[in-house]
């Protein structure tokens, strides 16, 4: 009987275990952005992407993301780090979103929302409060490019994080 009951105990604390594993957001510097691009779209096959090793802004580098408006909170490292990247001469300034690892969208930096932005991208810059805002420029004429901003992979792991505003 007292197997029976130690089986049952063990069987029940194993199965009340949660998967802890936090979700992971980060930005990758795209290494061959121009070899890989659609010239007429822009857009990129996630497949031939090549990416750095190491993350440019670390998970650990967001405080906060405010889905009305796409609005980013970074520590001041993450904001150094950003502002870094996109001051480079060497990079591209193309980074590709991961949620736990799997790409969700690209961005690009834009010193100010302009009507010679790319259209069908997301565009990053930075506000007077230090915030980055996510923009995308729409085009009536490819209405087959489409807003990967509100993706619910992303989302959730804001949520599950507690950095969704």
């Amino acid at each position: 009987m007292k197997k029976i009951l130690f089986i049952l105990l063990a069987f029940l604390s194993f199965s009340c275990e949660k998967d802890e594993t936090p979700a992971k957001i980060e930005f990758y510097e795209i290494l061959n952005y121009n070899e890989i691009k659609n010239d007429s779209t822009g857009i990129i096959d996630f497949s031939k992407v090549s990416i750095t090793k190491n993350p440019v802004i670390e998970n650990s580098d967001i405080v906060s993301y405010k889905w009305a408006d796409h609005t980013i909170n970074f520590t001041e490292q993450g904001r150094d780090k950003l502002k870094a990247f996109y001051k480079s001469q060497s990079t591209s300034n193309i980074l590709l979103l991961k949620v736990n690892g799997e790409s969700i969208y690209t961005t690009m930096y834009e010193s100010a929302i302009s009507s010679s932005a790319i259209v069908g991208h997301i565009h990053y810059y930075e506000n007077e409060d230090k915030s980055f805002s996510l923009s995308f420029n729409e085009d009536f004429r490819s209405p087959l490019i489409k807003d990967k901003r509100d993706n619910e992979k992303l989302k959730k792991a804001l949520e599950e994080s507690g950095r969704l505003k």
